[in-house]
């Protein structure tokens, strides 16, 4: 007889697999070329519910799996695991071109959960307005191009919010670091989580526990990841932040110091 955390891993790598599926196909059927004016609206092709849920297939997957999978695998298979996903959405931002630094979002507007948007370049743009079923932006109001992504680390801020019954979007900007330490002692994942506020900007300073090894890994192989999408638990951290700050956050810096992760984001986006 399998247990219930065996039919909940089972249930986790069938919905990522699944999710990946929807994701290439869908996917494969448009290319950005930075060039274009006029972008290709999913929804015109009838696609976008299946890009909404591959990726929120993809996500829950990889999360049931971090839950369960975590203490009971041995370290080298979790952290082979875990490289293997960041990996994956590592491929998923190259393959569609994307080169600008990502733009958290909070849950606030039109946007009814968290949204990281990665703009197709480098410039720096306006936020564009999002909305929960919107995945391509396609840049009708600007120089906008860019896809709204869920956040890997969203589900995870989700788990602690609703095991303490605190929002973090009830917390000030100046608590921001005692709030977060929900996210590190609640869930044994982080050694240290500071946030210092330099006016027009925030710094992030993330130090792994468990999964620092995991984020290294990601940091090597894909090194500009960090900047577009994070790793699972370092986007859990910016998740939380920008529900906090209660605005966009855009990531203008990222760096390995002392081994900790630093973030420079610039507030509104």
């Amino acid at each position: 007889m399998i247990r219930s955390g065996g039919w909940i891993k089972i249930g986790g790598v069938l919905m990522a697999l699944l999710g990946l599926f929807l994701i290439v196909v869908v996917g494969d059927l448009f290319q950005f070329s930075p060039g274009d004016d006029i972008g290709i609206s999913l929804s015109e092709k009838g696609d976008e519910m299946a890009v909404n849920a591959g990726f929120g297939l993809f996500l829950i997957g990889i999360f049931a799996l971090f839950l369960y999978s975590g203490s009971a695998l041995p370290e080298e298979y979790t952290r082979a695991f875990l490289k293997t996903q960041g990996e994956s959405v590592g491929r998923l931002v190259r393959s569609l071109n994307l080169e600008g630094n990502g733009i958290y979002l909070p849950p606030r507007g039109r946007l009814t959960s968290d949204r990281v948007f990665v703009p197709l370049d480098k410039r720096l743009m306006e936020v564009p307005d999002l909305s929960d079923d919107m995945v391509l932006h396609t840049g009708s109001m600007g120089p906008s191009l860019g896809v709204s992504l869920h956040p890997l680390g969203a589900g995870l801020v989700d788990e602690v919010e609703n095991g303490c019954g605190t929002p973090f979007g009830s917390e000030p900007i100046s608590g921001a670091t005692e709030a977060l330490e929900r996210l590190s002692k609640g869930t044994g994942l982080f050694r240290e989580i500071t946030v210092r506020d330099r006016k027009d900007h925030l710094e992030v300073h993330i130090r792994h526990s468990v999964l620092g090894g995991v984020c290294e890994d990601i940091w090597k192989d894909h090194p500009d990841l960090h900047r577009k999408v994070g790793c699972p638990a370092c986007s859990s951290v910016l998740c939380a932040t920008t529900r906090i700050a209660k605005v966009p956050l855009r990531v203008m810096d990222v760096r390995r110091e002392g081994g900790k992760v630093i973030y420079k984001m610039r507030k509104g986006g």
